[in-house]
């Protein structure tokens, strides 16, 4: 696979995998048959890179879920995860994928992608982490890794600790991240995770803690 870079905000640049002819096709094969597994199982409150879904469904769910606020006011906390992509460890990854791919040979060829490595100015180079951009099928591992590390971890740890007390809800666009909550603020804090299983780091510079109260009369 081919490195290239984009400039980003900042000065930065962000690195894009371009892979061959071939392994496009192949891809966008796998991408449609695990769509197909994946999409019963994915939240609604992913919208990045799915089918029929769009950045502005994702924020007409988060002004819908502000406009249901309780009358003291609620938190909005926005995350973006700093190089996602080029940060999804390999072997949880895979772990994951366990669960619901069991073809060997979709299997294997996703390791085959994962390992491929990358080559920049004619050095060939491997990661134990990361799924480049710009390859047909990263957008889809990478849901199906924050599937499992963050929606439904938001679901089943955060949700419950607020105990009724609190009206909670979260939307992602891939690896940027917002909850809505009309907890108070320290109530808020489980919301933000970095953990073993995601070894990303949150972006502090792109990060946000907002309150949000309806207008007074």
């Amino acid at each position: 696979m081919r490195r290239t870079y984009i400039p980003k905000d900042g000065g930065k640049r962000r690195p894009l995998g371009i892979p061959t002819f071939e392994d496009k096709v192949l891809q966008t094969a796998v991408k449609m048959l695990m769509e197909a597994v994946y999409e019963e199982d994915f939240l609604d409150c992913s919208y990045g890179f799915r089918p029929g879904r769009s950045a502005h469904d994702a924020l007409e769910a988060v002004w819908q879920s502000a406009m249901h606020i309780s009358k003291h006011g609620a938190w909005v906390v926005e995350v973006d995860i700093e190089s996602f992509f080029d940060s999804i460890d390999h072997e949880h990854l895979r772990g994951i994928l366990d669960q619901r791919v069991s073809d060997g040979v979709v299997r294997r060829v996703i390791h085959k992608w994962l390992n491929a490595g990358v080559m920049e100015d004619g050095q060939h180079s491997r990661s134990e982490s990361g799924t480049p951009q710009g390859g047909v099928i990263s957008p889809l591992l990478a849901n199906v890794f924050l599937h499992e590390v963050l929606d439904t971890w938001f679901v089943r740890e955060v949700q419950p600790r607020l105990d009724g007390r609190t009206s909670s809800s979260a939307m992602r666009m891939t690896s940027s991240w917002s909850a809505s909550t009309s907890a108070t603020r320290g109530e808020c804090s489980p919301c933000c995770r970095s953990d073993s299983a995601s070894t990303a780091s949150s972006a502090s510079r792109q990060d946000a803690l907002v309150r949000f109260e309806r207008p007074r009369a």
